[in-house]
């Protein structure tokens, strides 16, 4: 039987997913990517590679030094691999780097990557049977480039691209810096300046705090406001509160968070005081993860400013009539455009017109031999995501997944647009490929029938209550989808789900109390909840078939 190739292009967190589930099938695997090390975005590279004028990678997307993770470790980590239990709850850039070097280095996958190495096309053989991927080193001058066939192509370049600044009325007349978030580091470089950063997410709320402790002032214009979210809640991780658990989902619909959990949020200070209310209800609209946003605005280091109208040759005028006449320099924290222009193949069309089944699969590629993983934008823990994304492409190319007719798919695509839309609205391109974690990840597990769905927690609360309490109640971790299905481990994945608090909470603990309790809740309270929950459960049980 012929051993399929396949190609993966990116060696970031979802090309190295990508990269280790073919080779857990039995696929021939050889991945590619333009950087030196391994990571993608979160690749270890050091301050003077990013000052490297030359860039010739033309890479356009790095982390900044104080940069640490939206989500928590558990949140972050692969289904089969997680961070040890002395690794903090947040993660720097740095330490998130290391990471991938060492998922690489446990499930032996340096041998399949090549480094410094770029793909600049792919396209159909004339036959149609598979694929042609012409790659050349990044420092070489060889304009032709080495070819190779492959039976399928895994695009894992990510959404981070192109350095996206909007055409604001007047930018080119700026005599000032224009610095795009992509290429910031350090405040330093800011030091005693007026800066205005543009942007209303994690990045650009993050960005101004830190520019705002060397500037001499600092402005965030947030056109649509702010959702200012921060990583912990009473000392606990956000993404274990209600919102993100699988309960609240199956129960609730997107659009009436902002309803049930918007008050909440909003005790952590008044919005209109502090000019940033949102334009769109919670989780309706990006998020900025950020922690100390409303101490560096009422310290007056940092202003909120609304929607730029112009921009002067020294200043900014708003929209709401007001102005700033002497700005040194413009921070663009206004994402990214996704680019595979090495991509040469008339039948899927253009990145942002494509028509990608569950943001994998293109619809109209009818060989199911191309796949895009990690391209889109999630609100939530991305690695589960990609990983998962990878799982289902791996096991559609080894011909163990059966996938819905074009017509059905294509149908699932209108659909999931017209969702995304009215959820989020029709703005800027990263909106309309945004999903909200707990709610994607659940909808990839059901192609796979790895989820766990209701009746199967239901049945597990007369084995396993505890097991139950968790999956139902808690965040939905990647190893969740390793419980059922192809490529599940059971026991494995029910020691990562049962130890995750202990592995959050254990880096803290550096100081020993008599008593204490260990755990986000008491365990007490955990069983007796599952108990109760178990009875109800075994009740409706009853009620069901005695009406039956």
């Amino acid at each position: 039987m012929h051993k399929k190739k396949v190609c993966v292009i990116g060696a970031g967190a979802s090309g190295l997913a990508a990269v280790k589930w073919c080779l857990q099938e039995g696929l021939d695997v050889i991945c590619y990517d333009k950087r030196p090390l391994i990571g993608g975005l979160w690749s270890l590279e050091n301050e003077d590679s990013r000052n490297d004028s030359n860039n010739p990678a033309n890479i356009q997307c790095r982390p900044y030094a104080s940069c640490i993770t939206n989500d928590n470790k558990e949140a972050l980590s692969y289904s089969d691999f997680r961070f040890p239990k002395d690794v903090s709850m947040y993660i720097s850039a740095k330490r998130l780097g290391k990471f991938f070097e060492d998922y690489a280095d446990t499930f032996k996958l340096r041998p399949h990557i090549n480094l410094n190495t770029q793909v600049v096309n792919v396209k159909r053989e004339i036959n149609g049977s598979g694929w042609v991927v012409t790659t050349k080193l990044v420092d070489t001058t060889d304009s032709e480039g080495v070819a190779e066939t492959v039976d399928a192509v895994v695009i894992c370049t990510g959404i981070h691209n192109r350095q996206y600044i909007p055409n604001v009325n007047g930018l080119g007349s700026f005599k000032g810096r224009i610095v795009h978030s992509g290429d910031y580091y350090k405040p330093e470089a800011f030091r005693g300046q007026n800066v205005l950063i543009v942007g209303g997410s994690n990045s650009a709320a993050e960005i101004a705090c830190d520019i705002s402790k060397e500037s001499n002032q600092a402005y965030l214009s947030a056109r649509c406001g702010l959702w200012p979210l921060a990583r912990l809640a009473g000392g606990i991780p956000g993404q274990l509160m209600p919102p993100w658990s699988r309960y609240t989902n199956m129960r609730y619909d997107l659009r009436y968070f902002d309803k049930l959990f918007g008050p909440a949020i909003r005790q952590r200070f008044n919005f209109e005081d502090y000019s940033m209310e949102p334009k769109r209800g919670l989780l309706r609209m990006a998020v900025a993860v950020c922690d100390d946003i409303e101490f560096r605005i009422a310290a007056g280091a940092l202003k909120m400013k609304g929607s730029i109208k112009q921009i002067t040759e020294t200043g900014v005028k708003f929209e709401d009539g007001s102005q700033i006449d002497d700005i040194d320099a413009f921070v663009f924290a206004t994402g990214y455009r996704p680019c595979i222009d090495f991509l040469e193949d008339p039948v899927v069309g253009d990145i942002e017109t494509m028509h990608l089944y569950k943001h994998i699969l293109p619809v109209e590629d009818e060989s199911h031999s191309l796949f895009l993983i990690g391209h889109l934008q999630i609100v939530g823990g991305a690695i589960p995501c990609f990983e998962l994304q990878a799982r289902v492409a791996v096991r559609i190319i080894a011909e163990k997944l059966e996938l819905p007719s074009k017509e059905v798919m294509k149908k699932c695509v209108e659909d999931d647009r017209r969702r995304i839309k009215d959820i989020f609205g029709d703005g800027e391109y990263s909106y309309k490929i945004m999903e909200f974690y707990p709610k994607y990840i659940e909808s990839i597990a059901d192609v796979l029938d790895v989820r766990p769905t209701p009746w199967r927690i239901f049945l597990l609360y007369f084995t396993d209550p505890k097991l139950a309490h968790q999956l139902l109640f808690g965040f939905p971790l990647a190893a969740c989808f390793r419980l059922y299905g192809p490529h599940s481990n059971w026991d494995e994945a029910r020691k990562y789900i049962m130890e995750s608090e202990d592995n959050l909470m254990r880096p803290l603990r550096t100081v020993q109390y008599a008593n204490e309790t260990k755990g986000f809740l008491n365990k007490g309270t955990v069983c007796a909840a599952s108990i109760a929950t178990g009875l109800i459960a075994a009740f409706v049980w009853h009620r069901i078939f005695h009406i039956c």
